[in-house]
């Protein structure tokens, strides 16, 4: 999904409510924590606060990163990558600048015909 520089993240991201935000270098992707609480910062960036930061982060003002957006049975879930700022340190208070946005889609009945199938399967092998 690609977004008019205009057009604020916000209220795309609003509607699943929860992130997953990990820091990210070249070799790896590291989870920091679950992001509750959100807000609007401006037309392509959102600010949170987490408690810890990897040390690598810490000592850096801004770094790589990436939030992972969902919601248990939603038809849909969003990856956002871009660039975290440190804008306070106790505790971290981060401004998050959105560079790409990736909405990934689900099929309508893929998840419920999955755990059909599962179910029988297990159903199956139970003797």
């Amino acid at each position: 999904m690609t977004l008019h520089p205009d057009q604020p993240v916000a209220p795309i991201l609003f509607q699943l409510g929860q992130a997953m935000f990990h820091y990210c270098d070249e070799n790896e992707k590291l989870p920091i924590g679950i992001i509750l609480s959100f807000t609007d910062d401006g037309k392509q960036a959102i600010s949170f606060r987490v408690s810890s930061l990897p040390a690598e982060a810490q000592t850096a003002d801004s770094f790589a990163g990436e939030l992972f957006f969902y919601r248990k049975a939603a038809p849909f879930c969003i990856t956002v990558t871009g660039t975290a700022e440190i804008c306070s340190r106790s505790p971290f208070y981060i401004r998050f600048a959105v560079e790409q946005l990736t909405v990934h889609e689900f099929a309508a009945n893929s998840y419920r015909q999955a755990t059909r199938d599962i179910q029988r399967k297990f159903a199956a092998a139970v003797f």
